[in-house]
């Protein structure tokens, strides 16, 4: 039976004035709910999910008939560098360091980190390594759970396992010490200690010995010098799975219109969710020009080896940190470039405020077709001319 407000309790009052506040105070888009019943269809992506399935599509419903997505026809493209960066040499005195006998890495993380953060850092503990090719390698973790979280992710505990059997790391817990121990340590002549936090864009040196000592470990066969005698290159897309953000939306539509420019008329369309890092470092052998959407699956980019490798970068609009994977690809060894999601340059910057920011990097992906052939176009004239220059 419906009440009076004056026949209402105090409770009761107190539960009207809850939900009043609530509607006031929460933006009403949060209410509204798009329903899209559409089957998939295999020529449009080669996953069998549908639309309704993509919990980040936010397209409009004439967009879904039409592939998915409706691309913006002005997307423009921008080079970040075209530079190789030459062979590393390591960069110490053997006269000034003849003393020096172990070289730490202190590594700053937590056991709940991104294995991409975890990777920023081994990344550089390896170059820092490498610059001391002679001395003994050691790992200084936090704790141990953050050993135990490197070795849970294929990517990361491949990684450990090369630098274990190939560097012969020895890695040592900081909770085992005291903290005068360490300080102490630090300052002697025959311990060259260093720092590296997850902080800025990914970097490395000393990449072709990555890959050699990969190879051994992995027993894999380089055939990276044979690329160059071919006439096309071998372009891929690496894509991400539809239950993450930032999925190319139609990514088989792009690889049937770039496949005339590829090595035997296929250009694959590749997820790394559930593959070893066997898989995806023999992936990216299998490459020379790499379209993938921003992400951490572009973390294993040191090992993409081929000559003359190119790498293009996608970008959702309000989102862009070229410098992340960028940095990364050029100091591998590799060109790079990036595709950014919008006809307007103002704001390629990103967003300011944080739930702006999370919005607009959770933004799916729509590359122009036609954009991406002239775009790929270009690229595999550019590897024509490269590989020109090694005969």
């Amino acid at each position: 039976m419906w009440k009076t407000w004056k026949e209402k309790t105090q409770s009761e009052k107190f539960v009207w004035f809850a939900a009043l506040l609530l509607l006031l105070t929460v933006p009403e888009n949060i209410f509204t709910v798009r329903q899209l019943n559409i089957e998939s269809s295999s020529a449009i992506n080669n996953n069998p999910d549908t639309v309704a399935d993509r919990p980040h599509y936010t397209g409009s419903l004439e967009e879904a008939h039409a592939g998915y997505c409706r691309p913006d026809p002005n997307q423009p493209l921008a080079k970040l560098s075209h530079n190789r960066k030459k062979k590393d040499q390591p960069r110490t005195d053997p006269k000034a360091d003849r003393h020096v006998r172990h070289v730490v890495c202190d590594f700053y993380g937590r056991n709940d980190a991104h294995f991409l953060h975890a990777m920023q850092q081994l990344y550089r503990c390896f170059s820092f390594w490498r610059d001391y090719p002679t001395k003994q390698a050691i790992l200084l973790l936090p704790h141990k759970k953050v050993e135990t979280k490197l070795m849970t992710h294929s990517f990361t505990e491949g990684i450990m396992q090369i630098f274990g059997s190939q560097l012969r790391l020895e890695i040592l817990i900081k909770s085992w010490f005291e903290e005068a121990e360490l300080s102490d340590a630090s300052r002697l002549s025959e311990i060259k200690m260093e720092s590296f936090h997850q902080i800025g864009g990914c970097s490395i040196r000393h990449t072709e010995y990555l890959n050699s000592i990969t190879n051994l470990e992995l027993r894999l066969e380089d055939q990276s010098s044979k690329t160059c005698a071919h006439s096309r290159p071998r372009i891929a897309i690496l894509n991400r799975a539809s239950n993450y953000s930032r999925t190319i939306l139609n990514s088989q539509l792009l690889s049937d219109k770039m496949k005339a420019l590829s090595r035997d008329d296929i250009v694959p369309v590749k997820y790394f969710e559930g593959l070893s890092f066997f898989e995806q470092v023999s992936f990216f052998r299998s490459v020379d020009i790499l379209i993938s959407p921003h992400g951490a699956q572009l973390t294993g980019l040191p090992f993409m080896n081929a000559p003359c490798a190119h790498v293009v970068e996608l970008f959702p609009k309000g989102y862009a940190i070229p410098e992340m994977f960028g940095t990364l690809a050029i100091e591998s060894g590799k060109d790079y470039s990036y595709l950014y999601m919008s006809s307007n340059s103002s704001d390629m910057e990103q967003a300011k405020h944080r739930r702006e920011r999370k919005r607009a990097r959770s933004r799916n992906l729509c590359p122009s077709p036609n954009v991406m052939f002239e775009t790929m176009r270009k690229r595999a004239d550019e590897w024509r001319l490269c590989c020109g220059r090694r005969i």
